[in-house]
């Protein structure tokens, strides 16, 4: 019945029909009225977007719905939070974000998690790294601002604890300017990083700044996990299936059969703004403060290459910067709107890199694509 509601809705505004006059709100009041006992819902249309309160005809959680019904129409909901282009904005007003990840083994997943950001449209990426990491980064772009400041080993006289504190605080100067740190790609597993990064992690958090984390940054979550239980700002998770598995296991959460089920109550042990997508066929995306499980079930690409999920991470740091700009934010579940287009921006572009190239499909060629289905989707006035 949505769908068909939605039909209506576009063959009105096709034919010229103006969707705010009364007797076509009369004919679909009276519809959702007949069907109400089929949990029947719709949102209001302004023009060609739709308005984000939903006009409840059922029972039904409003925000609930909200979530429910964002595979339908998530292009539309993104064209509020986009940033406008105008030539009067200075450098940075488009959004500015930060990978803190890579290492002497790992240098291109923080390079493939920012590059996206910038392919997406973000102004500013900065990549806070291991130093022995940071020539290849800059060799790989221009456009990149990176950080040799995380370190593999103690400076001289000074134990783990201390180390790490001093080199957080030197990235934590930067947290001000930010408005999304993706934590994760490409970060080793050095105990000394890692303790840094939790330290940092708790610093973001409490400036209540949208977090990313991926790759290495959920090991981190694995091995502490009340790293985040009291954060209350939006922490986004992208588990694949063997990080899924090792997050239930540090949560203690035991196994069933219910796969939705078990994303919701893991999100709930994380943390009250945890937001959690697994990855799969398709992906599913949970919520500490929602019970309903959103499946993106866009086509992508028959071949998975490594890399993918960087490309994730960093498109899930652009949505989620814009979001945090957005002031006309009113309810949590909104947070459904960076997570999910994420996930359909990756799908999208992977598929488009792999008709193209197909087995010879790499990182770079879906990164190319960025722009073009944002053109496709989103296109400038």
């Amino acid at each position: 019945m949505i769908r068909s509601i939605g039909f209506c809705y576009s063959t009105f505004l096709r034919n010229g029909i103006d969707a705010s006059s009364k007797n076509i709100k009369a004919v679909l009041w009276q519809l959702g009225k007949a069907n109400s006992q089929k949990a029947l819902y719709f949102y209001q249309l302004r023009t060609f977007t739709f308005l984000r309160r939903p006009m409840q005809l059922a029972s039904l959680d409003q925000e609930q719905q909200f979530a429910k019904s964002l595979p339908l129409k998530w292009p539309e909901f993104v064209k509020e939070i986009l940033p406008t282009l105008d030539a009067e904005k200075h450098k940075g007003q488009c959004g500015r974000i930060a990978v803190v990840g890579g290492s002497f083994e790992y240098t291109g997943a923080p390079y493939f998690s920012a590059m996206s950001s910038l392919r997406a449209g973000v102004d500013m990426a900065h990549i806070f790294c291991e130093d022995s990491a940071a020539a290849p980064i800059k060799t790989y772009s221009p456009e990149l601002i990176v950080h040799p400041i995380l370190t593999a080993s103690c400076k001289m006289d000074k134990t783990v604890e201390e180390t790490s504190k001093y080199l957080a605080r030197q990235v934590a100067e930067w947290l001000t300017s930010l408005h999304c740190v993706v934590v994760g790609p490409g970060l080793g597993r050095n105990p000394l990083i890692l303790e840094t990064v939790a330290y940092v992690i708790e610093e973001v958090t409490k400036r209540h700044i949208p977090l990313v984390i991926d790759a290495d940054g959920l090991y981190l979550l694995s091995v502490k996990p009340e790293l985040l239980k009291n954060a209350t700002s939006p922490v986004i998770l992208t588990p694949n299936h063997v990080e899924f598995n090792r997050l239930t296991r540090a949560f203690e959460i035991d196994d069933t059969s219910d796969t939705e089920k078990l994303l919701k109550t893991l999100a709930k042990s994380v943390c009250p703004g945890a937001i959690i997508v697994q990855k799969g066929s398709n992906d599913l995306i949970a919520a500490a403060f929602c019970d309903v499980v959103v499946h993106c079930v866009e086509q992508g690409s028959l071949r998975r290459c490594g890399g993918q999920g960087d490309i994730l991470s960093g498109l899930m740091g652009a949505f989620s910067a814009w979001m945090q700009m957005n002031r006309k934010l009113t309810t949590p579940n909104e947070w459904f709107i960076p997570v999910y287009s994420a996930c359909a921006m990756t799908r999208r572009c992977s598929l488009q890199a792999f008709r193209k190239k197909q087995r010879s499909m790499l990182t770079t060629d879906i990164i190319e694509e960025i722009w073009k289905e944002f053109n496709t989707l989103f296109p400038l006035r």
